[in-house]
């Protein structure tokens, strides 16, 4: 038979090369969520891909975390937490009875503004990103 056209790769598949013949299986711990895409995308921290062809990532559930296209998450270790509400990188160190200070690019921690402020991202060059304080 003739090709008269070519296909859009599936869900959980993409073709990256001119000429392909086939679409590429996602591998575990990256996903594609549209038909014709070129790669397949790594799954953010935070998240997993468990199995080849994903078409999704799944959140880690609260006190297990992931680094970038990861296939599973892990437990957090004696001393570290990770709450679900903070978004992908929500891994916290906690000290007692200091606040919370992130060296980490990507780094998620409290913005030390007060009671309900937010959260802070350090960015990659060390800056804070977040909330700013308010003058009076």
């Amino acid at each position: 038979m003739l090709a008269t056209e070519c296909t859009l790769c599936q869900l959980g598949r993409s073709a990256g090369e001119v000429g392909a013949v086939s679409c590429e299986i996602c591998e575990a711990g990256s996903y594609s969520a549209h038909l014709g895409q070129s790669s397949c995308l790594a799954c953010p921290s935070g998240t997993f891909s468990g199995q080849e062809a994903s078409v999704a990532c799944f959140d880690c559930d609260a006190g297990r975390w992931s680094h970038a296209a990861a296939t599973a998450c892990e437990d957090c270790d004696v001393g570290k937490f990770a709450d679900r509400e903070l978004g992908p990188v929500g891994v916290r160190l906690v000290l007692r009875g200091v606040r919370q200070r992130h060296t980490e690019p990507g780094a998620v921690g409290n913005s030390g503004l007060g009671r309900g402020a937010g959260p802070v991202r350090v960015g990659a060059r060390g800056r804070r990103h977040g909330p700013r304080p308010v003058r009076l």
